[in-house]
């Protein structure tokens, strides 16, 4: 049965997909989907789940071109300790400069360990100001989370723009797809427990 889908469907839902924009500053692309390690092993850009994150934010960079790119995201995995020649800012950086962006319009901060971290330490680089519109790019399901710890850390005036939907209608998910299933089951729990852990941290 599909019970992840079931759960995981409000947190998608909270936020509209492709919404109007308005003439923006710029996009933020919060990390989460590169293949650090994968991507150096094979000296080419590696996603994982989520890379609709970059797709999105580079179409919204051709729509908005006076926009700057803003790649947020370091590694909280164990597998990462340790590495020193691979990071997620290396991949986001390759990316958007092999799809023509400008490198001038990229400001990166690689060292966040989680979401609260993207906005502090985000909001800290680029010292966003009063009037400036901001669009924060990440997968639908974490967008809720996202954008109430942007707001924790000070932003305003954010247009969130949610991407990686994952959540299928109940009469399409039922079937024998238990590991999909799980999968999604894990990721909806572990959200609700992110957001949960936030509030109660003031985060």
């Amino acid at each position: 049965m599909p019970v992840g889908d079931l759960i995981l469907r409000p947190l998608e839902a909270r936020y509209l997909p492709s919404p109007a924009v308005p003439d923006i500053t710029g996009v933020i692309v919060l990390g989460g989907s590169e293949e650090a390690w994968l991507s150096a092993r094979w000296d080419q850009v590696v996603f994982g789940e989520g890379a609709e994150r970059f797709t999105g934010a580079l179409a919204l960079a051709r729509a908005h071109p006076q926009a700057r790119i803003v790649f947020t995201g370091g590694s909280g995995a164990l597998r990462d300790v340790g590495r020193s020649d691979e990071s997620s800012a290396t991949v986001a950086t390759r990316f958007f400069t092999e799809q023509g962006i400008d490198p001038a319009r990229l400001s990166i901060e690689g060292t966040s360990r989680n979401t609260a971290e993207n906005a502090r330490l985000t909001r800290a680089l680029i010292n966003p100001q009063p009037g400036e519109a901001w669009v924060p790019v990440t997968s639908a399901f974490r967008t809720p989370r996202a954008m109430e710890g942007f707001r924790a850390a000070g932003w305003k005036g954010m247009v969130p723009w949610p991407e990686d939907f994952r959540a299928r209608d109940l009469d399409v998910g039922i079937g024998w797809e238990l590991a999909r299933n799980l999968d999604v089951v894990s990721t909806a729990v572990r959200e609700y427990m992110g957001i949960l852990a936030y509030w109660a941290t003031g985060q």
